[in-house]
């Protein structure tokens, strides 16, 4: 592509510079190698400017329809979202397809194609479950497949192999690219999140963080100790790194897509490399409102008196040989929240075991898991 000449912009055109690369994750001084005609309706209603205002046209910010030129050419993506907003763009290998989110629906577009309205060119293939994201990523040699809960503040993962990346997993290569640019930052984590998350950000030379689930007191904490990224095993990202440190699922998936697309690796031969253990998902049990937090308080007395290595910030996260688990009150649900992980499948089994007995001691029925 040829550099274009450089012309006087107004202050209109400034600003929609700056909130357009705002959206896109990008600094200053770094330059745009975007994107398909088809998107510039997009990023203008996500920036809050009509789809008639006048681009920005110069050196840096380029918007074109050759696709090559976009750093992801070479990913293929599936996009999901149950919810009413919200926008991305992947390109196929072969460069003759977009796939753009529009409100709740994932659509189709030919990338070789200027449009001025993006229903024009757009074919509606509707909103889809995760399973069919998965169906979706395998049955199209997918890369990566993202999907966005409701509101979109929560993000989740496929990886090209179909498997489910929770927060925790992902977390650890947003957290590379972060400590790349702002070394020995403190990086922070909710309780339930995997050790592997805690040690990859220590080997990295990042101060891990562990605690309290709940997205309000995450970012507080944020503020409190000016971490540029923080993250639940739920799927909440919070960049306060380039953006405002507030769980955004869109921003959050051009971080990851922009991570990947830099990486010679795939997304899943990245997760490969990753410390090999077992755990259980996230566990809720049963368990009242007025008797939850009782239930954690006696547990905390047993295993004192057992002498346990525990963390108390959230609940208990005790620590063994064996890996550790976790129990701990839902903030919004009457239930308790546990999680178990281990180097092995039986490790893991003697976790829930300890787990069990302390449900049962609290007199908590105990379901199958």
């Amino acid at each position: 592509m040829g550099e274009l000449p450089v012309r006087e912009r107004s202050l209109e055109e400034l600003e929609l510079n700056e909130r357009l690369r705002q959206q896109l994750g990008l600094g200053p001084d770094e330059p745009v190698r975007l994107l398909d005609a088809g998107v510039r309706t997009i990023l203008l209603e996500r920036c809050g400017a009509p789809a008639s205002a006048a681009l920005p046209w110069d050196h840096e910010l380029v918007f074109t329809a050759n696709v090559r030129a976009f750093p992801l050419a070479d990913l293929l993506g599936v996009v999901h979202s149950a919810g009413k907003s919200g926008f991305l763009f992947f390109t196929c290998r072969d460069h003759t397809k977009s796939v753009f989110l529009h409100r709740g629906e994932v659509v189709f577009a030919s990338s070789n194609q200027r449009v001025d309205r993006l229903g024009e060119c757009l074919l509606r293939a509707g909103v889809i479950t995760l399973e069919q994201l998965r169906e979706a990523v395998l049955g199209h040699a997918c890369d990566l497949g993202i999907a966005f809960d409701g509101d979109g503040d929560r993000i989740g993962v496929l990886d090209g192999k179909g498997r489910i990346l929770w927060g925790d997993q992902f977390l650890v290569f947003l957290a590379k690219e972060v400590l790349s640019e702002h070394p020995g930052a403190t990086i922070i984590a909710d309780v339930k999140a995997s050790q592997v998350l805690f040690d990859e950000i220590a080997r990295m030379g990042g101060r891990p963080l562990m605690w309290r689930t709940g997205h309000s007191l995450i970012k507080a904490k944020m503020a409190e100790t000016g971490a540029p990224l923080a993250g639940e095993m739920s799927g909440h990202i919070f960049f306060a790194d380039r953006y405002y440190g507030y769980d955004d699922a869109l921003y959050a998936a051009v971080r990851l897509l922009n991570v990947v697309a830099r990486e010679s690796a795939s997304l899943a031969e990245l997760v490969d490399r990753l410390p090999r253990v077992v755990n259980t998902p996230e566990l809720r049990i049963p368990c009242s409102d007025e008797r939850k937090f009782k239930v954690i308080e006696e547990v905390k007395v047993r295993l004192a008196a057992e002498a346990a290595e525990l963390v108390a910030v959230d609940g208990v996260r005790v620590k063994s040989g064996d890996g550790w688990w976790l129990l701990r009150a839902s903030n919004t649900q009457a239930a308790l929240v546990a999680r178990c992980e281990a180097p092995s499948a039986e490790a893991l089994e003697r976790l829930k075991s300890a787990l069990r007995r302390q449900l049962a001691a609290s007199g908590v029925a105990v379901p199958a898991f």
